[in-house]
């Protein structure tokens, strides 16, 4: 079962994700070589992923009907989906194995959720390319599919319970490197955007103080750019279109004065060494995360399956579903009361450490014995 579940998240991640990902990625890296920009490749890849999904899922939705099922009459539907729901919930109190497992898969579940949703938006509050993090996620679908695979045949030998609490742990390996690649690089960035804002309310330019507001918010959006002088020359250049040739004078003044700090490598050098080695740690996290991601799916999976009745798989599965569902809202909530408690996006991502620990302590506290249930015929509730 493990073997099964682990192929069909490896699959799930090739033909479902992957390449309609890296046809939307080239679109929208070089998309401007055939005519295509940057907003119309998005739309592009937006209604590519809808094709894509609705064409493969016509075959399902054509070919597979459901032939096994309890004759209600429609008046009692309601009544009979809130008895077995009550039911379902009854069984999973009485047994304590499914019980602490159902605790475990709704804390780490939202943990491994929230690690994949938040990375980009962590990468971008700390200045990392979005052209960097894009290829990132690229390769993360790309090598979750092998791993996947291999999540599945190593708990042949070790065990799923094993390998749950060694995924957990490797995600709690992740938080830890996360939070040390934002608090190391912050100081930094926090220190050169102070010194572009200097530079910019210092340049002796006579402009309104919000049009030098604007200039400071999207100008500290470049200065992780290799280029950054360009980059400032282009934001500037857009606003000059739009004003009086007197503005236009005293915008090309500030442009003048900030290209000189924005050139400096004395100015930037700690701030450029600490991005190339916070992108090279980002690499490192995203090839931690590819590791984990899909085999730990497959397995909570195929371990949960072996520990319900079998003539009962469809009421539990949609308990588990709906379960992984709800969790889904507390790690970017923690993530975001704890980044703005504290100011800094690392502490964020350091407090999901919390909700992997709870995981990974009632994954121990399970003991699950790895015998699946035996099938029986379907009981009516």
């Amino acid at each position: 079962m493990n073997r099964v579940s682990a192929y069909g998240y490896a699959m799930g991640y090739l033909g479902g994700s992957t390449i309609p990902f890296l046809i939307s990625i080239g679109l929208i890296l070089f998309g401007r070589f055939i005519g295509v920009n940057g907003t119309l490749a998005v739309k592009i890849s937006v209604i590519l992923t809808v094709l894509w999904w609705l064409g493969f899922s016509l075959p399902l939705l054509r070919n597979v009907h459901q032939t096994h099922y309890i004759n209600i009459p429609k008046s009692k539907l309601v009544q009979n989906a809130f008895t077995n729901l009550r039911h379902t919930i009854s069984a999973i109190i009485h047994d304590r194995k499914l019980l602490f497992f159902m605790i475990a898969y709704f804390f780490y579940i939202d943990g491994v959720g929230t690690v994949i949703s938040m990375s980009t938006s962590y990468g971008s509050t700390l200045g990392l390319s979005s052209s960097l993090m894009i290829l990132a996620l690229l390769m993360t679908q790309l090598l979750a599919v092998p791993f996947s695979i291999l999540f599945g045949r190593l708990s042949e030998r070790w065990g799923t319970h094993r390998m749950l609490q060694g995924g957990v742990l490797v995600y709690m390996l992740i938080c830890l490197l996360g939070f040390y690649l934002g608090f190391s690089l912050e100081p930094h960035q926090k220190a050169y955007e102070n010194g572009f804002s200097q530079a910019v309310s210092q340049s002796g330019a006579h402009l309104d103080q919000q049009t030098l507001d604007s200039i400071k918010k999207s100008g500290i959006s470049i200065l992780s750019d290799a280029d950054r002088v360009n980059a400032f020359d282009k934001q500037i250049n857009v606003i000059t279109n739009t004003r009086s040739n007197e503005e236009r004078i005293e915008l090309e003044k500030l442009r003048t004065k900030v290209d000189v700090f924005l050139s400096d490598p004395t100015r930037s050098k700690d701030y450029t060494d600490a991005i190339r080695f916070s992108t090279a740690l980002f690499w490192i996290l995203a090839v931690l995360v590819s590791t984990c991601q899909g085999g730990i799916q497959a397995l909570s999976r195929a371990f949960f399956a072996k520990m319900i009745p079998a003539n009962r798989s469809n009421e539990f599965f949609g308990f588990y579903d709906i379960f992984g569902k709800f969790a889904a809202v507390i790690g970017p909530a923690l993530y975001a009361f704890s980044a703005a408690a504290t100011g800094r996006s690392s502490f964020g991502i350091l407090s999901l450490l919390l909700i992997f620990a709870i995981g990974f302590a009632s994954l121990t506290l399970s003991k699950v014995h790895f015998q699946p249930q035996p099938s029986t015929e379907v009981e009516e509730l």
